[in-house]
């Protein structure tokens, strides 16, 4: 990866845009800068713009998997800043003190018998985390035997309700609270929305603009606001098809970038995937390492 980063050669990348009525609208890449700046004087000079489109389509994202120990490695690697090790040291502590199951896991569902006790828990982390559902946890989501072979996914368990949480470290607190957080998302609707792509015309360019408007926020109401990537896009203004406006042209010039550096979350990401496209899907095992090897791995690397 560092010899990716070091032999990354930029490259230049353009794009059009016209702006009117919070709407930015942007045109498809052009390689050379010429092409641009000519059409560009062009849609200054012509500066009416017709909705040609518009395609709203009402989408969902599905309730996100139960932790596997390298899931929650990487999400604890990207939200808390913890390494492999310490999640792995953190979970096991709380494994020992009954407050979680296993976690050396690979699997991210639950067996068919551990329907009711995770129903309970689910309850258990709404009234003891404070999460406020007004739903129902539809448990059989992540309920699937052919995906268990060893151990299931990371859960808390029903001893949350006699621990005093409040003298736990504070890793360990912070690990607790997103294996409980997980199994809550992992169990609620799905998030709802309209997605809206707006398609106009401005003198034969094309122009594109995308915005949504949540219909249900679903598990992502019960996801804190450090955890979302990015923010969501924004709800476009009504306009109708054939509508005009008359908009401002500008250019904007971009460069294409080298791949990051790994962190310990794409890092593991990386070694759980690692020669997948060599196998089939029946293949026992796959990747660098095991959940439980792959934090001393790391850590042997950094140590050495």
């Amino acid at each position: 990866r560092e010899a990716e980063i070091d032999g990354f050669k930029p490259e230049p990348i353009y794009r059009l845009s016209i702006s009117c009525g919070g709407i930015t609208a942007l045109s498809d890449r052009f390689e050379k800068k010429q092409d641009a700046e000519n059409i560009l004087n062009v849609l200054k000079e012509q500066k009416a713009a017709q909705v040609t489109k518009i395609d709203p389509a009402d989408k969902q994202e599905k309730a996100p998997q139960l932790y596997s120990l390298t899931a929650l490695q990487r999400d604890a690697n990207r939200f808390l800043g913890f390494t492999a090790q310490q999640t792995l040291d953190y979970t096991q502590s709380l494994y020992e003190g009954k407050l979680v199951t296993y976690p050396r896991t690979d699997s991210r569902y639950l067996s068919d018998d551990m329907l009711q006790t995770a129903l309970e828990v689910t309850k258990l982390c709404d009234s003891y985390f404070g999460f406020g559902i007004s739903h129902t946890p539809d448990i059989k989501k992540v309920i699937n035997n052919s995906k268990v072979s060893g151990h299931h996914a990371i859960i808390p368990t029903n001893s949350i309700v006699t621990a005093d949480l409040s003298s736990l470290p504070t890793g360990e607190k912070n690990i607790l609270t997103l294996i409980a957080a997980k199994l809550i998302c992992a169990t609620a609707p799905e998030h709802k929305y309209e997605a809206v792509k707006l398609t106009g015309i401005c003198n034969g360019t094309e122009f594109t603009a995308t915005g949504r408007t949540v219909l249900d926020m679903g598990w992502k109401r019960f996801i804190r606001q450090t955890d979302k990537e990015k923010p969501d896009e924004k709800a476009l203004p009504a306009v109708s098809e054939g509508q005009t406006f008359t908009v401002a042209a500008s250019k904007g010039e971009h460069f294409t970038s080298p791949p990051k550096p790994y962190t310990e979350d794409t890092l593991l990401s990386a070694m759980e995937r690692a020669g997948n496209e060599d196998y089939d899907d029946d293949t026992e095992k796959k990747g660098l390492g095991t959940p439980a090897t792959r934090a001393a791995t790391i850590e042997s690397l950094v140590k050495n």
